[in-house]
Order: structure tokens, then C-alpha cells, then sequence
């Protein structure tokens, strides 16, 4: 999937970015997973290198992925699947929202700063696998068309030498699941 993606300079954005709305046109895109590596061996899952952006200016990451989901998906306005999952990679740590509201977090202060740090270290062999993380209850957060996931990658610090963020979103409503573009 493709991402837009910015490393913070300051708090000016608040959590506007992490609404559905808001114009990331001048962010940097790229495509997923993105991350850096000066020493740990995440180089074959980085589609997009962001080491000269972060590394040693910002813990933290913004990472905006638009995806659009067809009206047949939805009975009115919520959608006809239950289950919804947020598969990711991630070292050191995340926030994640769904059109604005916030889904999931891991290794994660009690609320998002600008600037905020992973609480814990993710080891960097579990960092590579996808981890499931069930996010059914935000299921109504989505809606037909265009959506948004938003993430905030986390790093133990802004002189981290590695980072990594792939995330993938999927729907269930039986065994088949519907895998959503995001």
C-alpha cells in the first residue's frame, strides 16, 4: 500500500492529522513498510527508507494510509463485516486510528505527543513478524468510500537505531475474511 508520511518537526498538528479529511499532499509518500536500519537486519522489510528524516530528530512518525471501501461492504451506514483485525509490524511502538478515532496502541504513553517514545523496547525478531491486533470494536469507525488509517510509529528514542512500521487492515464476516486495502 501507499503511505504519506512525516516526521514531526513540532505539536502544531494536534490529532488533526489523523483525521480522514486532512491534506497530507505535501507529506512524502511512500510505500509500506517504512522504517530505517543502521545495525539490525530490517532492510528486507523496509519499502521505504526514512532514516535521514528521523533518525536522531524525532521518536515518532506519522504514517497516513487512505483506502476506499465499496458501498456493498455496508447494510446503511455500518459495515456487514464484524471483525477487524490490524496486523503490524512495528519496532518500537504505535498508536493507531481509524478515521480519527483511536483503535489501538502498543508500547505506547497513556496519550500521543508529537514527540512521544515507546515505552518498552519490541525486540527485534518479534518487529518483523505481523502482530494481530483485534480492533472489532472500532469496526463502525469506518465508512463508505475513502477511509484512513492512521498510525504513529514509536521509537525508544530519537537516537534509535532502527524503526519499523507495516501495518495491513482486515475485515471478517466468515472464514473467506475480506482483506482491506490498507
Amino acid at each position: 500500500a501507499t503511505a504519506r508520511i512525516l516526521v514531526p518537526a513540532d505539536g502544531s498538528l494536534g490529532l488533526s492529522w489523523t483525521l480522514p479529511d486532512f491534506n497530507d499532499a505535501a507529506w512524502l509518500e511512500g510505500r509500506l513498510a517504512i522504517g530505517f536500519d543502521t545495525a539490525t537486519g530490517f532492510e528486507d522489510y523496509i519499502a521505504t527508507d526514512i532514516e535521514a528524516a528521523m533518525y536522531g530528530a524525532n521518536s515518532s512518525v506519522y504514517v497516513r494510509v487512505s483506502f476506499d471501501l465499496p458501498a456493498d461492504l455496508f447494510d446503511g451506514v455500518r459495515p456487514t463485516f464484524g471483525g477487524l483485525y490490524l496486523d503490524v509490524q512495528y519496532d518500537d511502538g504505535l498508536f493507531a486510528w481509524l478515521n480519527g478515532k483511536l483503535a489501538a496502541s502498543q508500547n505506547a504513553p497513556a496519550a500521543p505527543a508529537w514527540d512521544s517514545r515507546a515505552t518498552a523496547a519490541h525486540p527485534d525478531a518479534e518487529a518483523v513478524g505481523f502482530e494481530r491486533i483485534d480492533i472489532s470494536a472500532h469496526v463502525g469507525s469506518l465508512r463508505p468510500g475513502r477511509n484512513v488509517l492512521a498510525l504513529q510509529g514509536l521509537n525508544a528514542s530519537a537516537a534509535g537505531g532502527d524503526l519499523l512500521l507495516g501495518p495491513r487492515l482486515e475485515g471478517r464476516a466468515d472464514a473467506a475474511g475480506v482483506v482491506l486495502e490498507a
